[in-house]
């Protein structure tokens, strides 16, 4: 056997209970994500073109080639999943994988939810391509997405409750002359799917004339599947990616919506979506809109292969010029439900996010923070450099940078059954619209905003009362609604052609 060398150790997870060893003949994909071949990051206001992206991220072809013949020679088959070839995808079973990479073990874990397989004590790397291996994502299914599908009221009085996405557009001042035409906004979906005709539907009701194309991809297999029946999680992520939809196509009408479908099993369906997203050189999304999170906690319980694996993708994205907007979370200040201390979310710590919290509205006396907001510090990633000076000093990476309504919620459609829904995760697809109206007035991307909005704090509605019960929000930035709500005009004249 060739020579060996280990990754950091995997503990088991907590709260479950170990009800069997894993069947070798069981099927397996893994994702293993490589680092790129330059790791020297381009100048400042560099815009580099998609297929200069590509160039300069993309692996080495010998690292690539030697895990792929490490892989066939214990019976893997690798497809490289995105242009760079930075994430290679491997199937088999598991006896094959664990020939491959000699996890110390793997185990099928039961606690009050689920069933799924973890593994445990460490994971082996072969010394010719240790140090180009930024994780290896599949063995372990503990960690799944979160999207807390929070509705305040119920439905039958969500139409006298709730927002229609235009109306928050109205409210923050969007620019109503723009419509997002030649932008691409990328959503990603980790399951569920979306049916042409209810969203039709949809906009005809609320007099949206949608002129953007919609598409879908499978990026690893799972289809869009709009199927609603007994599987009520299952109709919640039907739901979820009509929400996205629906703000999007609402507030950016002439935009095309380019859904990139995932697994929902673990971390790795967030990764592959990620990474295709940032890569397709087809659709070209300058803006991308991710409404699912995880506990950081949980995530660096593990190891961090995973976050650097996400964060990595989201780099690409920054020096790509394509704003990630993602939602902080409706836990509050913690995510994980399971402990008492506090922890911000994934992917929105990444210092490349464009993290989005959350609000209550008052009526017409205004907003307050939304006690559900995710918000909080990160404890892996260090603060940016764009948060010096606003966030306190000694305290890492601040969530979350900016926010919108989430509270009293929004009136969304399926199958023309009428529901209410906020949170976060309309936060999201909301700041995701509005950066597509930001493009299509530059006529560019505006890509990476945090250090411009942080450098200018008075194009925001900075609100100053409420709490997340852990953190309360004040003057200025705070881990509950970050700078504060936008001011739509004020922001068109940051971004000027």
């Amino acid at each position: 056997m060739a020579e060996v060398r280990q990754d950091a150790t995997y503990r088991p997870p907590p709260h479950a209970t170990l009800v069997s060893d894993v069947d070798d003949n069981r099927p397996i994909r893994l994702l293993v994500v490589l680092r790129p071949q330059s790791q020297r990051i381009p100048e400042s206001g560099h815009r580099l073109t998609k297929s200069e992206l590509i160039e300069r991220y993309r692996s080495d072809a010998a690292v690539v080639d030697r895990l792929i013949r490490h892989a066939a020679a214990h019976g893997l088959s690798a497809t490289q999943t995105d242009a760079t070839g930075n994430s290679i995808a491997l199937t088999g079973t598991y006896g094959q994988a664990r020939r491959a990479f000699l996890p110390e073990h793997l185990g099928i874990y039961h606690d009050d939810k689920r069933e799924y397989v973890a593994r445990s004590g460490h994971l082996y790397l072969p010394t010719g391509l240790a140090d180009d291996i930024v994780a290896i994502m599949g063995f372990d299914g503990r960690t799944v997405p979160m999207r807390h599908f929070y509705s305040p009221q119920p439905a039958d009085v969500a139409v006298d409750g709730a927002y229609q996405p235009a109306e928050v557009a109205k409210l923050y001042e969007f620019p109503p002359a723009l419509t997002g035409q030649g932008q691409a906004i990328g959503v990603i979906a980790l399951g569920g799917g979306f049916n042409e005709q209810w969203l039709q539907d949809y906009f005809a009701k609320n007099g949206i004339t949608r002129t953007g194309d919609l598409v879908a991809i499978s990026v690893d297999g799972t289809p869009n599947d709009p199927t609603m029946g007994a599987d009520s999680e299952y109709n919640e992520r039907v739901r979820e990616v009509h929400m996205d939809i629906e703000v999007l196509g609402s507030i950016a009408p002439g935009a095309k919506i380019v859904v990139y479908f995932a697994s929902y099993q673990d971390i790795t369906g967030l990764q592959a979506a990620l990474q295709y997203a940032v890569t397709d050189s087809v659709n070209a999304p300058s803006v991308i809109s991710v409404s699912w999170h995880y506990p950081e906690n949980i995530a660096l319980s593990t190891y961090k292969g995973p976050l650097d694996s996400i964060n990595q993708a989201l780099e690409m994205a920054k020096v790509g010029n394509i704003t990630v907007c993602v939602a902080s979370g409706d836990y509050g200040a913690n995510e994980d439900p399971n402990t008492a201390q506090p922890t911000v979310s994934v992917p929105a710590c990444s210092p490349f996010a464009l993290a989005c919290g959350g609000t209550r509205r008052l009526g017409q006396d205004g907003e307050v923070a939304w006690e559900r907001s995710g918000g909080g510090y990160s404890s892996y990633f260090v603060q940016p450099s764009y948060q010096n000076g606003v966030a306190p000093i000694g305290m890492k990476r601040g969530v979350p940078d900016v926010s919108a309504i989430a509270d009293p919620g929004y009136v969304f459609s399926v199958n023309e059954s009428d529901f209410n829904s906020g949170g976060t995760s309309v936060s999201a697809p909301l700041w995701a619209a509005l950066i597509a109206l930001l493009n299509q007035h530059v006529g560019r991307p505006v890509g990476f905003i945090n250090p411009v909005i942080y450098a200018h704090t008075d194009s925001f509605t900075d609100i100053t009362t409420g709490s997340n019960a852990q953190f309360q929000a004040q003057a200025g930035w705070d881990p509950i609604t970050g700078l504060g709500t936008p001011k739509g005009t004020s922001l068109i004249e940051l971004f000027q052609p």
